[in-house]
């Protein structure tokens, strides 16, 4: 945030320096952040502009975003801010606040979208009658039902997050909901999904060594991907799969947004096989066609 400031800041002093009043700026700032903030928060929560049902959320969400950068930059108007050094009275006043939170919720956006567009990737090669998936995504609790209906609409199998004891079945993925529980697969007449409490392991809940630590005590050939992503969850469990005998894959190196959980699995030695993005889906649907009905997760 810090830094936002002092690049809005130096922008309007060299716009006042060249005749465009400050005092205009500082109005029309609210507004247009207001409802940029309200486009921004939409795309997340709802999906793709284009698969909107329902036009009128996005105007909904961009009088409610323009009502809170109203209210915030009303309360912040006579807050002084420090900027490289020295006090600027009423920067709240000029729309730094909600810009700034506008501004954030972009950069959110753009790092879920840019991760949810791997697992589309990887789902769009999937076939209707696909083994049962079951993916855990860092995501606030929020977004992950969101996630998995816009998922579901581009995608051939059916997507949905997962309940607790939904059994898993052939031509069907399964979103851990984010937030309060993580994901695991037990053997229940069947396989299922079981959400249980617990504390964040390897940083996150629910957390994706959570999930392939379950599978790997299945004593079934089910295989394990990482995808794309920040830290290391993930590979102490792909280590476990792939130490019970599942084939397991990590995206390379080329192909991530952020080479942080593959570079991890690959360095314990959990990845059978490093593969650019858009090559893990057949990679997959070939495992499962080499292990016969064996493979069905």
């Amino acid at each position: 945030a810090a830094d936002t400031y002092v690049v809005v800041l130096a922008l309007t002093d060299m716009m006042a320096g060249v005749g465009i009043g400050l005092d205009a700026l500082q109005r029309a700032t609210p507004i247009l952040s207001g409802f940029l903030l309200g486009y921004i928060s939409v795309l997340p929560l709802v999906g793709r502009l284009s698969d909107l049902v329902d036009r009128r959320r996005i105007l909904l969400w961009c009088l409610v975003a323009f009502a809170v950068g109203s209210a915030v930059t009303a309360v912040a108007v006579e807050l002084p801010v420090l900027v490289a050094g020295r006090v600027v009275q009423g920067a709240g006043g000029g729309g730094l606040v909600p810009a700034t939170l506008a501004i954030i919720f972009l950069l959110l956006y753009l790092i879920f979208r840019r991760f949810d567009e791997a697992l589309l990737t990887v789902l769009s090669g999937f076939p209707a009658n696909c083994p049962a998936t079951v993916i855990t995504q860092h995501m606030p609790a929020t977004f992950t039902k969101s996630f998995a209906e816009r998922l579901n609409r581009l995608c051939a199998p059916t997507v949905a997050e997962a309940t607790d004891g939904a059994r898993l079945e052939v031509g069907k993925v399964y979103v851990a909901p984010g937030g309060a529980t993580h994901l695991e697969v037990v053997r229940s007449a069947g396989l299922r999904c079981r959400l249980v409490t617990g504390d964040p392991v390897s940083g996150h809940r629910p957390s994706v060594d959570v999930l392939f630590g379950s599978v790997a005590q299945l004593g079934r050939p089910i295989t394990g991907v990482i995808l794309t992503g920040m830290g290391k969850d993930g590979a102490a469990g792909l280590l476990e799969m792939r130490q019970a005998g599942a084939p397991t894959i990590a995206q390379n190196e080329e192909t991530c947004v952020v080479f942080g959980m593959p570079r991890e699995a690959i360095a314990v030695g959990g990845a059978v096989d490093v593969l650019p993005l858009d090559e893990i889906p057949s990679k997959m649907m070939a495992l499962v066609a080499a292990s016969g009905r064996a493979q069905r997760v």
